[in-house]
């Protein structure tokens, strides 16, 4: 008999949690699996809390832990450490996973690999359903270069993952990260893992949440990401991974523009200065080349505005001096 671990991070999320664990608790099984499904409350505000208790109450597999609010990182190792089953599921609080999901991993033997990937389709209000558009690939390490590139999903939602590659690898969600955390965990998972399936069916739903905290305004330059794609470099080089300039050059490029898209929403000095320290920190890259990595139109348009307005706004602070 093989257990799976479902671990669902709940903070605040009282509209979409019945149907994300019922998704869940719906499932028609194989003989052969067994499911348990993991609410690690975060601290919630809302009713969260009192529909975790009420699935648990009903249903003997639902387990919960109420916890202080550390963010999504700690709610996740929270669920690891707690996990009695060999293979982990991760799964937001307001996405749910398709029908027959069980059984379409178990038809390709999932408990084979340290790493099953599958593919995602997006939720919008009213139940419409669409494919998330993202490369792939049945080679782990060209999977790998893709996460690493941000060419494909970077979530590690949308995935099985062994318990043991866990253990054996120390690997965990680092809690100091608000954003970027799944994305340098799953890339550490790859690396240690060796084996890799695909499953190239789209059976995790994810939810565009307007009210979710990356949707938020943020006042200040975002550079957790920033830290953890540092992180994945290093990382990566440690382990002897080829790292093409050209790609990591895109990927600066890519990370750069969100960051000065934001000052559009801001439109501060002091967030001018956080973002050109942050920028030269983390993701350093000339004029010329953020130039060469334009895709359209607007990036060219986006580069040429801040490298203009860094100009000036260079002129204005020295003539306020």
């Amino acid at each position: 008999m093989v257990e799976i671990s479902v671990i669902v991070p709940v903070y605040n999320c009282e509209e979409f949690l019945k149907d994300c664990v019922e998704s869940v608790v719906s499932q028609k099984m194989p003989s052969c699996l067994t499911c348990e499904i993991l609410l690690i409350n975060d601290g919630s505000t809302d009713k969260s809390g009192e529909i975790c208790d009420e699935f648990s109450r009903k249903f003997s597999f639902v387990r919960v832990f109420h916890t202080k609010n550390k963010g999504v990182s700690a709610a996740r190792n929270k669920g690891v450490e707690e996990s009695a089953g060999e293979w982990i599921v991760f799964l937001d609080a307001d996405d749910v996973l398709d029908q027959g999901s069980f059984q379409l991993l178990y038809d390709i033997s999932f408990f084979k690999y340290d790493v099953v990937r599958f593919g995602v389709f997006t939720l919008k209000k009213g139940g419409e359903r669409n494919l998330l558009n993202a490369r792939y690939s049945s080679s782990l390490e060209e999977y790998s270069r893709l996460v690493l590139e941000r060419e494909t999903i970077l979530g590690v939602w949308g995935g099985i993952y062994s318990k043991k590659l866990f253990k054996d690898a120390n690997i965990t969600f680092l809690e100091d990260l608000k954003y970027g955390e799944d994305w340098l965990c799953l890339y550490t998972l790859l690396l240690y893992s060796s084996s890799f399936y695909y499953l190239n069916q789209c059976i995790y739903g994810y939810r565009f949440n307007e009210n979710s905290a990356t949707k938020k305004r943020q006042e200040h330059v975002e550079i957790t990401t920033l830290i953890a794609y540092e992180r994945m470099l290093s990382l990566a080089r440690s382990k002897g991974v080829e790292l093409k300039e050209c790609s990591l050059n895109r990927v600066r490029f890519d990370l750069r523009r969100e960051r000065k898209k934001k000052f559009f929403e801001i439109r501060t000095c002091s967030y001018l200065d956080e973002l050109e320290v942050a920028l030269n920190r983390y993701v350093p890259q000339s004029f010329l080349c953020d130039l060469k990595c334009c895709k359209n139109t607007k990036h060219v348009l986006l580069v040429v505005f801040f490298e203009v307005l860094y100009q000036m706004y260079r002129i204005y602070k020295f003539i306020k001096k």
